[in-house]
């Protein structure tokens, strides 16, 4: 999507997390010099803080024995171009959500590369 959609005012942020076996912080730095857009900027989530807020802010369904909800991983939040997301504060809710999660169908559309960039583009251009 970073190479369809040349706004230079359009900003990426990847938050990389641990879910699966193989998931460390030298596998998101890895990843993340695979992405060398200078609109991206990149974070570690090793303690999965912000996945379980987004998670909760979301609404997934639980995964995990104990949780009232799931993790957010695998998930494509867009917002506006002035939403706030004051430090030390909750996420705010996005403005366009999609995602690539088991359970999740009812909440939002799984990714769809078009879809998102059509919905990202609209906000770019308001």
């Amino acid at each position: 999507m970073l190479e369809r959609v040349p706004a230079r005012t359009l900003r990426a942020y990847f938050v990389w997390l641990p879910i699966l076996p193989r998931d460390d912080f030298a596998a998101a730095v890895a990843q993340a010099t695979r992405i060398p857009d200078p609109r991206v900027t990149h974070f570690w989530d090793g303690d999965r803080a912000l996945g379980w807020r987004l998670g909760e802010l979301l609404a997934l369904p639980p995964r995990d024995p104990g949780h009232s909800h799931g993790v957010a991983w695998d998930v494509y939040l867009a917002y506006a171009r002035r939403a706030g997301w004051p430090t030390g504060r909750a996420p705010p809710a996005p403005t366009f959500w999609m995602h690539q999660l088991w359970g999740a169908n009812k909440l939002a559309p799984r990714l769809d590369g078009a879809t998102l960039r059509g919905r990202i583009e609209r906000l770019l251009a308001k």
